[in-house]
């Protein structure tokens, strides 16, 4: 798995060096893909502002990978070569679901035929973000339960060969 991330990075740096010019995609564009799965880190601040820029454009977060990738085997420092690694993204909407209260441990008591349960000990769940949105029904039902309406975000991911490379990004449009 590292080596086909690091052929995917390498063809992409070969890109950002000028060595093939992208189809459709920017030079900063392209480095959404570099630097989204570590979190825009120290030097992609141009790559964080492409993206916020295809964003409010209604594009999605990220280029087409292939409008990026140098076509082509990859060699790979050390040894060896990879061909193209199928690179991909999934975003969409996050909702916030706020802390709540769940029992961690029940006791039992009163005869066998009226048994009665009562929780012990209560443990907080914090809030959160997860992937979908908050839906409230005309009865104040909450889809997921304990979400809160008007509070999502957004998220992305970036996936090689159908593996997760790094943490879920979220933000704010």
């Amino acid at each position: 798995m590292k080596n086909k991330v690091c052929a995917a990075l390498a063809a992409l740096l070969l890109m950002v060096g000028g060595t093939t010019t992208a189809q459709a995609a920017s030079q900063d564009e392209c480095a959404i893909w570099l630097c989204l799965p570590g979190g825009f880190p120290s030097g992609c601040s141009s790559a964080a502002s492409a993206m916020r820029d295809r964003l409010r454009d209604f594009k999605p977060p990220l280029p087409s990978f292939s409008s990026c990738a140098v076509s082509g085997n990859v060699d790979i420092p050390g040894g060896g070569s990879v061909q193209g690694s199928q690179m991909t993204h999934e975003y969409g909407y996050a909702t916030y679901i706020s802390s709540y209260e769940v029992c961690g441990s029940w006791v039992e008591s009163g005869p066998p035929k009226n048994r009665t349960r009562r929780c012990t000990e209560w443990n907080t769940v914090p809030g959160h973000y997860e992937k979908g949105r908050c839906w409230v029904d005309r009865d104040g039902n909450h889809d997921p339960e304990h979400c809160v309406p008007n509070h999502g975000l957004r998220y992305v991911e970036v996936y090689m060969d159908g593996q997760l490379t790094g943490p879920t990004h979220w933000f704010e449009l």
